[in-house]
């Protein structure tokens, strides 16, 4: 944890990185994902409610199709693009895809194996009745898909049927023709006079106020935190959505917290999808009128600094304009401006609310 007098701007940064661990003692089993790791095998929640009865019995298994559930599917209607759930029934080659399931694993592997995380999709063969076995791709000595096999099996199939289940509209038509993102998803860091944090340590300074975190809303309770010898207390500076937009082609996009149109099934359910109350849906953009003087406006309220508060705004506009600079304004609650900023006024708010 830091603190820093020059007002370093805190980031998230997800990336792709090959975590090697070494194995100094021989490996009995397959690798496993480590505890607290989702398992996006094919036991996922909403897969796993879409699965047929698991076939048993003594008599040989005889399929008649395959099924497969893409769990981070997409699909599009008038509304826009959702983020789906997508079942789909193949004939063809069936054979193929059981030889292919039937290739053995390598045995398990002593040395290193990498912690990258390889998801598949749920695939099934199912017979006349609807009973189903689960077919995946042979396993590496690190309990990973050695191959392509099976895929390319199932690929080779005929598509006769599909089930999509719509979870949540990640892009909205009537945002896109609006110049608008669909979703606002605030970040905004807490500061001292001037002097940001980006964790906490058991002595210091007194902390408090409200962020986020890239993820979601979060309060940051009253706290204490370290402040290195010598440091000093400097002006705010600019954030990275703290640019104040032009006159030029100015416009509101409002967003509300929940607004987003339900899908066929709950969007918080299922292993590999984390959902945030703290994202905003949009609803709604309009031209502002006397530009110049709300911009006077935002500058100035932004100007003083946000007391400590700890509520969870409803509703909030981005002020966008004709080249896409946007800085967002919460309508409620907090009426915090952008990531660094103030807090609204009622002036401003009786022109942008």
């Amino acid at each position: 944890m830091r603190a820093s007098s020059t007002m370093g701007i805190v980031a998230a940064a997800l990336g792709a990185a090959l975590l090697l661990s070494g194995c100094g003692t021989p490996q009995q089993e397959p690798w496993a994902p480590p505890e607290g790791m989702p398992d996006f095998g094919i036991s996922v929640d909403r897969c796993g409610a879409l699965a047929p009865e698991p076939w048993v019995g003594d008599d040989g298994f005889e399929p008649v199709a395959a099924l497969v559930c893409e769990e981070f599917a997409t699909v599009e209607d008038a509304m826009g693009t959702w983020s789906a759930v997508v079942m789909r029934r193949l004939e063809g080659d069936l054979e193929a895809v059981r030889d292919a399931d039937a290739a053995p694993d390598d045995a398990p592997w002593n040395g290193p194996c990498t912690a990258d995380m390889v998801i598949e999709p749920a695939r099934w063969l199912v017979d006349a009745e609807g009973r189903g076995m689960a077919v995946v791709e042979p396993r590496d000595g690190c309990g990973k898909p050695k191959g392509s096999e099976v895929s390319l099996a199932v690929q080779r199939l005929e598509e006769v049927g599909r089930e999509e289940l719509r979870l949540r509209l990640e892009e909205s038509v009537d945002a896109v023709a609006a110049g608008c993102p669909s979703w606002h998803a605030p970040f905004r860091i807490a500061t001292i006079d001037g002097l940001q944090f980006e964790g906490a340590e058991p002595e210091g300074m007194v902390l408090g106020g409200t962020g986020f975190d890239g993820a979601g809303l979060h309060a940051i309770e009253p706290g204490i935190v370290a402040v290195p010898e010598g440091a000093t207390l400097g002006a705010p500076t600019a954030a990275p959505g703290d640019a104040l937009p032009s006159a030029d082609g100015l416009q509101l996009c409002r967003y509300r917290d929940g607004a987003a149109p339900e899908g066929d099934a709950p969007a918080n359910g299922g292993s590999g999808t984390v959902e945030s109350s703290a994202q905003y849906f949009f609803v709604g953009a309009e031209p502002i009128d006397a530009a110049a003087e709300t911009l006077a406006l935002l500058e100035r309220d932004r100007a003083v600094p946000l007391e400590p508060c700890f509520e969870t705004a409803t509703s909030a506009v981005q002020l966008r304009d004709a080249a896409g600079t946007a800085i967002a304004v919460e309508l409620d609650a907090c009426r915090a401006i952008g990531v660094t900023g103030g807090a609204a006024s009622d002036e401003l708010l009786q022109r942008i609310g």
